[in-house]
């Protein structure tokens, strides 16, 4: 055997020539025969070795051109095989190459979750095998499998799955699109490959401004809740049960005008000494409330914080959040002292934060790899005739870089736990041909066919039978063994494999669940297909999906007693006449309004649009009378600015006892305001008192 060209130059002996000496002025040494012909392109060839510089297109010219005269077939001949030269060595250095470095350059392939059921509408896996190589699973073109990122991926030829629902209109108001997609799965690329969208023209609804629509709507604390999307603002509030949320974020209920509950008295706004606390309240609904101003009322209080001591020191700094790498703070508190009427004495905030700087560079701790697939078994057949049985094993390996853990940080990071490599024995193997059986005549159980009971399916094992203990005879025929050399039998000790959750199909949507205003339909899935077992994960995802239905038909709007009116004059039961100062029964009425009743929405509860009592006129009359101490305070009015002030009056008692107290039988109402005579206070005082409402807030 020769190499290359080597035994060429050995047959052949070329002259020395200098073919850098050679132009197209010189003339070559004259060669008489073929040999010399061949000796000129060998000796080209083993100077170009030596060069190693010129191309080979640079080459094959040079030898053309300074072999020119040792005739075209010859030429032609040569320059045939030097080509094959050339192919022959170059595939032989690729090869050595690719050979010298396979195994640094090659990483071990990555074994994928192989699993029977491949889902196309849904892009799912089902019914999980274990981890295979990926060629191995997809041998069968049913299966799917998932990489390492997570994503399932068919194993068959390439399928569109279904198209996705339409989207809604893109655009609130006007023309806009909506679309929908579909996904290719498996190997290769499907038919019309781009045709993965589409998309058509719609036109949107809100031109009128849409809203955030809420099914319910909190008056006592101003909040919508339970939404159901966004719709047209006067779709909404068909229902006046609604509430809605526009651009600026408030929420604003659909029904008729309603005072909120009044908000607790605030704090006094002062910590010592005489100031003002307030409550509110605020009018939701669709129109103005009844006394739209009384929004606001405002009564004097006296701080009780005057030896309230604010701050205390600062307490120390923690220490710091990280101690390596950048990004870590410390904090630092203080603490109000006092009760938590008086906190607003300590103003700014209770705690610091600030950087803190570290010197060092965070260790980076190893993380393996995933396991490489296990490697071919290291024979073919147990040898079990030795005295220790030669069992075949294979192996599969990991690397600590996911990441490598550094070395140029102190401390440096902690290498990976555990192994890098494992080795397996192939028990399943049968025994090799001519060696005697073990003890019990069949070779030791093989491997389960998986490492985990699958839904549906029961792994196995196998083992086998030699007949060679001792192996019948050719000579004179002996009989061969009865009976069979191969056994199964389930792994019914193995755990079940962990089954993960899969979302069923989506159900149709229910029926608009409303028949006046807006309302949510609901289409539902449930994750049972199969249901998470053994441990496996849960469904991910949305369990409903809703669509807003209408029906352009108005909620009924009930009716809502208005407050009642002022009582009317007290005047003569059946003449109508005026009974003022007299001792004279008379009948006074008030009235009071059903309000916002629409839509065949139901009257009042109730039938009393109006209300009497008997009663005396006594307004403006003199009385004698007797003082009974003060009346309350009012509230403070204004509600701001400094003019704002509070009275209260001493309460001068009319004496009624020359009246009767009922009338035709009905307990008697004194109406109006008398001129009650009380004389002087008994001790000399005012009978108005007026306090100003000091550190009222200030007027807009």
């Amino acid at each position: 055997m020769c190499c290359c060209g080597s035994c060429l130059t050995a047959t052949v002996s070329p002259p020395d020539l200098d073919f850098n000496e050679l132009s197209p002025g010189k003339q070559p040494p004259p060669l008489e025969k073929e040999s010399q012909t061949a000796s000129c392109f060998l000796t080209a060839i083993v100077n170009q070795k030596e060069r190693e510089t010129d191309s080979e297109l640079q080459f094959l010219s040079s030898v053309l051109l300074r072999c020119s005269r040792m005739g075209v077939l010859m030429v032609q001949r040569v320059l045939l095989a030097v080509a094959l030269l050339l192919i022959f060595a170059l595939t032989l250095f690729v090869g050595l190459w690719f050979g010298l470095t396979a195994d640094d350059a090659t990483p071990p392939a990555e074994c994928v979750r192989c699993f029977v059921r491949f889902n196309p509408t849904l892009g799912q896996c089902d019914e999980e095998l274990g981890e295979v190589d990926e060629d191995d699973c997809c041998q069968n073109p049913q299966y799917g499998y998932q990489a390492a990122d997570g994503v399932c991926h068919s194993c068959g030829p390439p399928l569109w799955s279904p198209w996705s629902p339409w989207s809604q209109c893109n655009v609130l108001c006007g023309d806009g699109v909506m679309q929908r997609t579909r996904k290719c799965y498996g190997a290769g690329e499907c038919e019309n490959a781009t045709d993965a969208l589409q998309i058509q023209p719609c036109s949107g609804s809100c031109c009128d401004g849409c809203v955030r629509c809420f099914a319910q709507f909190n008056p006592t604390l101003g909040q919508c809740d339970e939404e159901l999307g966004e719709v047209d603002e006067d779709d909404c509030c068909q229902n006046p049960q609604y509430g809605y949320q526009a651009a600026d974020g408030v929420c604003r209920s659909c029904g008729p005008p309603l005072w909120s509950p009044w908000s607790p008295w605030s704090q006094c706004n002062v910590l010592c000494g005489d100031g003002v606390m307030q409550r509110t309240r605020k009018c939701y609904g669709a129109g103005e409330c009844e006394n739209a101003a009384d929004a606001l009322q405002i009564q004097p209080c006296s701080g009780s914080c005057c030896d309230a001591q604010g701050w205390g020191l600062w307490l120390a700094w923690s220490s710091c959040s990280v101690t390596c790498g950048g990004g870590g703070v410390r904090r630092r508190e203080r603490v109000c002292s006092g009760p938590p009427e008086c906190r607003s004495a300590c103003s700014g905030p209770s705690e610091e934060t600030e950087t803190c700087p570290t010197h060092s560079t965070c260790p980076v701790h190893g993380v393996w790899s995933s396991w490489s697939c296990w490697s071919q078994c290291s024979g073919s057949c147990i040898n079990d005739q030795s005295d220790d049985v030669i069992v075949p094993s294979r192996k599969r390996h990991r690397s600590c870089s996911k990441p490598a853990p550094s070395s140029d940080t102190v401390p440096p990071g902690n290498r990976c736990p555990g192994d890098d490599v494992q080795v397996q024995d192939c028990s399943e193997l049968p025994n090799c041909p001519g060696e005697t059986m073990s003890k019990s005549g069949w070779s030791s159980w093989g491997e389960c066919s998986s490492s985990c009971i699958p839904q549906g399916h029961t792994p196995v094992r196998t083992r086998y039978g030699s007949c060679s203990n001792p192996a019948p005879s050719s000579s004179p025929p002996g009989r061969h063994c009865e009976g069979v050399d191969r056994q199964t039998e389930t792994c019914d000790h193995l755990p079940h494999c962990p089954v993960d959750g899969v979302w069923g199909s989506w159900s149709s949507f229910s029926s608009c669940p409303v028949t006046c205003g807006v309302g949510l339909q609901e289409s539902i899935r449930l994750c049972d297909s199969p249901a998470p077992k053994h441990g496996g994960r849960s469904c991910t995802g949305e369990r409903r999906q809703t669509n807003i239905c209408t029906t352009n038909v108005h909620c009924p709007v009930d009716g809502m007693w208005s407050q009642w009116s002022e009582w009317n004059p007290c005047t003569h039961p059946y003449s109508g006449k005026s009974i003022n100062c007299q001792q004279i029964g008379g009948k006074q009425t008030r009235e009071r309004e059903c309000l916002h009743r629409a839509h065949n929405g139901s009257i009042c509860s109730g039938d009393a649009l109006t209300e009497s009592r008997v009663c005396y006129d006594v307004n403006r009359c003199y009385v004698k009378g007797t003082w009974e101490g003060w009346e309350s305070w009012s509230l403070c009015s204004p509600t701001c600015g400094e003019k704002s002030r509070r009275f209260r009056r001493r309460y001068c008692k009319p004496d009624y006892s020359s009246y009767r107290s009922t009338i035709r039988g009905f307990p008697a109402a004194f109406f109006g305001t008398p001129q009650a005579d009380c004389g002087l206070p008994p001790d000399g005082g005012k009978k108005v008192e007026v306090q100003p409402c000091v550190n009222a807030p200030s007027c807009p």
